[in-house]
């Protein structure tokens, strides 16, 4: 099962990094881009929870929340779709804590 919530994972985080180039947040996707590098290559449990733990601090209402996305007809529909994100990435260390 894991496996295939981090593959999700991998596949929502690129469509993440998309939607902030397109929207002119090009720090921002490349600190996305970072992240979901790491949990790809997947050195360490180490790397992993905490490219894991990046990526949910930054997914918060404040932070990733906070940006009107074009591509989401309101900010909570962007919203939900993070918090989705936040959740399968929750799940994943949830999985790997054990």
């Amino acid at each position: 099962m894991q496996a295939n919530n981090t593959q999700q994972l991998l596949l929502n985080l690129n469509e993440i990094e998309m939607y902030l180039i397109s929207n002119e947040k090009p720090v921002d996707a490349e600190r996305i881009n970072k992240i979901r590098l790491q949990i790809k290559n997947n050195s360490s449990h180490e790397m992993l929870t905490h490219a894991i733990k990046k990526f949910i601090a930054m997914a918060s209402v404040k932070y990733l929340g906070d940006i009107q996305i074009k591509e989401f007809y309101s900010p909570y529909e962007w919203m939900n779709y993070l918090s989705k994100t936040v959740e399968l990435a929750k799940s994943i260390l949830k999985d790997i804590a054990y």
